[in-house]
């Protein structure tokens, strides 16, 4: 990092710190803002689900009444006005005329400026759930006025698809934190989520349950991790970090042999600093950091093992199921090298793709395509744990017999369910007796899913989501009645229906700025900026690689470009600021990138 000395350094880049960086700017002053998460906005960061935005400000703070897109609008005049603001960087130490960054950077500077520190004990008591709701507010007769303990945010124009955003915050009793564990930390969550809403149900008449089509929740371990230092002592931080961490060490324990795939059983890398692994939700991915043929890349892979495997004395376990797939850079190079002994690193457990009571309806149909059934065999097993309550009917489909993926484990597991979860195969390429043949099709929809309130799930590659999501409207089911898995990364973005016909073909330059060297790359038409950077050693991470989870997200400084639509995660705020995920993004010509500071 350069040695250069700022005028004032502020302590976080929260709407009020940036407000007051913008107007120190103005006044000529060169100022510094040093913020610990990866975005601007402080308290106020906006998050996509579906078609919902949300946006995360503190009732009761003056930011609240702002949002992510003025966050995105004030850094951008910041650095206009020749100021900085650096992001995944707190400052951990401060002096008379410097300040100590958690990379280790020492800034001189004059001034410093940390008032905007957030309440710790507040943090540790704050509780939000996040609502999509498919029909406006007025049609549920919520009227916005204060009632009781439950603090209610609408945010107008952050629903896409009709309906409405609401946002309900409760400070919970002085120490009622303090005794959640990891263990039960998600039942505990989506304990408190169903009281909060029960309890505001219940102060304004209306009724929310019959229309969540997206809900998520933000519990004193998610605002600690936003609001506080890594080190902070509180019990709110300290479980963030064993929830989130940022990376986890692994070794291959254990690897199973099958047709045309390898499960592989990962546990605590100890001697390299991991003690137990984080803890998930049956559904959720974590993506594997590979080095192929001297370059980095980051490779998703739905977690197959249950939750419960995870909370073993012995630090737990994940297991991936890996096969092997066309042309796949990250699946053969696994299958091809990993070997019981082989270390690696991996993410903490990402994804929004698991069960939730409060959304999902008590019958599950689950339809499922070749590898796709990883993430049922996890739900499978929460259920026979005991960890889920929830029936489930799978339909899983598999071009023969012999192929069918995990077929013995899943059948034991469902064994141990109690009645509670039914699994039928369907046979494309044969006919063999005692089973469903030809694909997932409408008349087998209709022959197997339960009467009744049912929520659908999807699971599979590009093309067998994009049928199966097409059959399911034989069932009539509301939008909110239909999940599925991440879109999945888009190979060539000229096979999207909306790409622009004039650029067909041609080899554009990709310019990528880092903070302490510049590369040159070259991009094909069609081909994604993530696929390019991985390719020309670009130090950048990715997690979902299909534009969703916003973990890639980089500065577009020039050029135009194409964003898969089905899968633009990017808040409102972005696009217009110049904000682009590269995993969901292709060059339509030349075009210049900035990557994000990270520690």
């Amino acid at each position: 990092m350069p040695d250069r000395g700022f005028d004032i350094v502020i302590q976080g880049a929260g709407l009020q710190a940036l407000e007051t960086a913008v107007s120190l700017a103005k006044a000529r002053r060169k100022v510094l803002v040093a913020e610990q998460s990866p975005k601007p906005g402080g308290r106020n960061v906006a998050f996509r689900r579906g078609q919902y935005e949300f946006e995360t400000g503190l009732p009761g703070h003056e930011e609240g009444e702002l949002c992510y897109a003025d966050a995105v609008a004030m850094d951008f005049r910041l650095r206009e006005l020749g100021s900085e603001v650096w992001y995944d960087r707190a400052i951990t130490k401060t002096d008379e005329n410097s300040v100590t960054l958690s990379d280790g950077a020492v800034v001189p500077c004059g001034d410093i400026i940390t008032d905007f520190t957030p309440d710790a004990e507040l943090i540790g008591r704050t509780f939000t759930v996040f609502l999509g709701l498919d029909v406006p507010a007025e049609a549920l007769g919520v009227k916005h006025e204060p009632s009781g303990e439950i603090h209610d945010l609408e945010l107008p124009g952050n629903a896409r698809g009709g309906g409405c955003v609401l946002q309900l915050t409760k400070y919970l009793p002085r120490g009622a934190f303090d005794a959640v564990t990891e263990a039960d930390y998600f039942r505990w969550k989506d304990r408190t989520a169903r009281e909060i809403v029960e309890t505001f149900e219940k102060e304004t008449g209306a009724d929310l349950r019959s229309h969540i089509e997206e809900i998520d929740a933000a519990t004193p371990a998610t605002w600690a991790r936003k609001l506080l230092p890594p080190d902070h002592p509180g019990r709110a931080r300290r479980l963030a970090n064993a929830l989130h961490p940022p990376i986890q060490h692994v070794v291959v324990a254990e690897i199973t042999e099958r047709e045309f795939a390898k499960s592989y059983r990962l546990v605590p890398d100890k001697e390299k600093g991991t003690e137990k692994l984080a803890v998930f939700r049956a559904g959720q991915y974590i993506t594997l950091k590979l080095s192929v043929d001297g370059r980095t890349i980051w490779k998703p892979y739905s977690i197959q093992s249950g939750p419960g495997d995870v909370l073993a004395e012995d630090g737990g376990s994940y297991t991936v199921t890996i096969r092997r797939a066309l042309g796949g850079l990250g699946s053969g190079y696994v299958l091809d090298h990993w070997q019981v002994g082989t270390r690696v690193d991996i993410s903490a457990p990402m994804g929004d793709f698991y069960y939730s009571p409060l959304r999902d309806s008590r019958q599950v149909l689950a339809l499922a395509g070749g590898s796709g059934i990883t993430p049922y065999f996890s739900l499978v097993s929460a259920i026979a744990d005991g960890i889920e309550d929830f029936s489930m009917t799978i339909l899983y489909g598999s071009r023969t017999a012999s192929g069918i993926l995990l077929r013995e484990e899943l059948e034991e597991l469902a064994e141990r369910c109690q009645g509670k979860v039914k699994i039928v195969h369907v046979i494309s390429d044969e006919e063999p007796e005692g089973y469903e043949h030809g694909l997932i099709s409408r008349e087998i929809l209709k022959k197997y899913a339960p009467a009744g309130d049912t929520t659908v799930y999807l699971s599979g590659g590009g093309d067998f989501r994009e049928y199966a999501e097409k059959e399911t409207t034989v069932l009539r089911l509301p939008r909110r009645r239909l999940r599925h898995e991440m879109f999945g990364e888009v190979k060539d973005g000229r096979s999207m229906p909306d790409w622009p016909g004039d650029i067909k073909e041609g080899d554009f330059a990709v310019t990528v700025l880092g903070e302490d060297r510049t590369w040159s790359l070259r991009c094909r038409a069609g081909q994604s900026l993530m696929d390019a950077m991985e390719h020309g050693g670009v130090g950048a991470s990715f997690r979902c690689r299909s534009g969703e989870c916003g973990w890639c997200r980089t500065k577009l400084i020039s050029g135009e470009v194409y964003v898969v639509p089905a899968s633009d995660g990017r808040p409102k705020g972005d696009p217009d600021n110049g904000w682009i995920h590269p995993c969901g993004t292709f060059p339509l010509g030349d075009v210049t990138l900035e990557l994000p500071r990270r520690e």
